[in-house]
């Protein structure tokens, strides 16, 4: 039992290396593409979406404020990341909303899905990832994406794809977490 633990530990750190690894690599390259520009969320009209969700409740939430944001006339598009093979019953499959399942990324936690590469190349005006705790796969995505401004949730290992962070803890809620984000994307000026 006691092996097979410090096996399934040992496999889980090589994943992460070999991860960071090619990730870093892509990050480098990418760095002197990306032009990055602060945006208020009034003056946004092209924003991308990133959130894991576990529930149907955090789902809804994410999709409430994403529907508000395309009836002001905001393109928005997003990435979902719910952590299962299967796609949950209630997630609704629309043209501006993919996710990422299991099947959807490679043993060391790359997205693989067609749908992927457009979102990273897509220049949104803000890339804000909604995810409460870090996910590879979707910090994958977001440090790759073309975005001007990206907005994420604090890790002193999140600086080199985020240009503005939150911090949040265990007791943080999602909905409040967005509602602290909106509040400076609002308050900022260009």
């Amino acid at each position: 039992m006691t092996t097979n633990y410090k096996t399934v530990r040992l496999f889980s750190k090589l994943k992460k290396r070999v991860g960071n690894y090619f990730f870093q690599k892509e990050l480098l390259n990418n760095k002197s593409i990306r032009k990055r520009r602060i945006i208020n969320f009034t003056d946004a009209k092209n924003i991308g979406v990133l959130y894991s969700f576990s529930d149907e409740e955090e789902y809804k939430i994410v999709n409430e404020y994403i529907k508000k944001w395309q009836d002001e006339n905001k393109k928005v598009q997003s990435i979902g990341f719910f952590n299962s093979k299967r796609m949950p019953h209630y997630f609704i499959q629309k043209l501006s909303c993919d996710l990422i399942t299991k099947a959807n990324y490679n043993w060391y936690g790359k997205p693989i899905s067609k749908f992927v590469e457009p979102f990273i190349s897509e220049p949104f005006d803000i890339l804000v990832d909604f995810s409460l705790e870090n996910n590879f796969t979707l910090q994958y995505i977001s440090g790759l994406s073309q975005s001007g401004f990206k907005i994420g949730s604090f890790d002193s290992g999140n600086s080199d794809y985020y240009d503005l962070m939150f911090k949040n803890n265990e007791t943080t809620d999602l909905r409040d977490y967005i509602h602290q984000i909106l509040y400076y994307l609002n308050s900022l000026n260009n």
